[in-house]
C-alpha cells in the first residue's frame, strides 16, 4: 500500500510538470474562406500543405529580423511547409498563398496561445451528388450561426435574405436565407414551415423550389415531415441550378394524408 502510494504520487507530480499541448488544427482548403492563424514571439508556427505554395505574398511579414515586420517567415522554396513567428505579441500580419492556382488567404493574429501546427487538406472531390449537397447545406449552417463555426477559418459565401412566405393548405412557408454555391451549381434555402393550428405532415422526399415557370427538386432535404400543431419547425434544402437567376424563390412543400 506505501509503495503503491509512492508511485500515484509521483505520477501525478510527473503530470503537473507536462506543459498543456498547444493547438494543433486540422483546416480543409478553401478559395472562398479567410483563415485565421494565431501567432507569438514565444513560439513558432508551422503551416503544412498538400503541396508546395508557388507563390506567397504577404503584408507585414518578412524573412529578414531587422525589417521590423510583425511576423517572422522562414520558407524553402518547393518546401510543403511554412513557419511562422510573431516580432511581438499584438501582432496583426497577411498572407495570400498561391496553391494548385489557387490563392488562399491568411490573416495572422497575434494571442498568448499560438497555433502551433496547422495542417491543411483537400477535401474528398469523389462524392455523389447527395453527398455534395449535404457537405454545402452544412456550410451554410455554418455560415447562418445555425452550427458551430469552424475555428480558424471564415467562409464566404453569397447570401439573400428574402423572407417570402408561400401560403399552403393549413401552413405556411418562410424563405428565410438562401445561399450560392457558383462553383457547383447550388443553391442552400433555410426555410421556415408555421402551422395556422393542427399539425400537419408533408413529404420531405417531394420537396421542390421555384423560380419563375422552373421548378427545382430538391437534391438534398433535412426536413422531419411534419409542423407541430400551432409550432413551427425549420427545414434545410439543396438544390442543383447553375445558372439560376437572381430572381424571386418559392417553396413547394406537398402534404401527405
Amino acid at each position: 500500500m506505501v509503495l503503491r502510494t509512492f508511485l500515484l504520487t509521483l505520477a501525478a507530480a510527473a503530470l503537473a510538470t507536462v506543459a498543456p499541448a498547444q493547438p494543433v488544427k486540422r483546416l480543409p482548403l478553401d478559395a472562398r474562406a479567410t483563415y485565421t492563424i494565431a501567432v507569438a514571439p514565444h513560439a513558432p508556427t508551422t503551416l503544412v500543405f498538400p503541396e508546395a505554395p508557388t507563390g506567397i505574398e504577404g503584408a507585414q511579414v518578412s524573412a529578414e529580423a531587422g525589417d521590423e515586420a510583425a511576423v517572422l517567415l522562414a520558407y524553402r522554396e518547393g518546401s510543403t511547409h511554412l513557419t511562422l513567428r510573431a516580432t511581438r505579441a499584438e501582432a496583426s500580419a497577411a498572407l495570400n498563398l498561391l496553391l494548385g492556382g489557387e490563392v488562399y488567404a491568411l490573416d495572422l493574429v497575434g494571442g498568448a496561445e499560438p497555433d502551433r501546427v496547422v495542417r491543411f487538406y483537400r477535401p474528398e472531390a469523389r462524392r455523389t451528388a447527395g453527398e455534395t449537397l449535404s457537405a454545402l447545406a452544412a456550410l451554410a449552417k455554418e455560415q447562418a450561426g445555425a452550427a458551430a463555426a469552424r475555428p480558424g477559418w471564415t467562409r464566404h459565401l453569397e447570401h439573400t435574405a428574402p423572407g417570402t412566405r408561400v401560403i399552403h393548405a393549413g401552413f405556411a412557408a418562410t424563405i428565410e436565407e438562401v445561399f450560392r454555391f457558383e462553383p457547383e451549381g447550388a443553391l442552400v434555402f433555410r426555410i421556415t414551415l408555421r402551422s395556422a393550428g393542427a399539425a400537419v405532415r408533408y413529404d420531405p422526399d417531394r420537396v421542390a423550389v421555384r423560380c419563375g415557370a422552373a421548378i427545382y427538386p430538391a437534391g438534398w432535404c433535412d426536413g422531419s415531415g411534419a409542423i407541430p400543431a400551432g409550432g413551427a419547425s425549420e427545414v434545410w434544402l439543396a438544390v442543383i441550378a447553375p445558372g439560376a437567376p437572381e430572381l424571386s424563390w418559392s417553396v413547394l412543400i406537398p402534404p401527405t394524408t
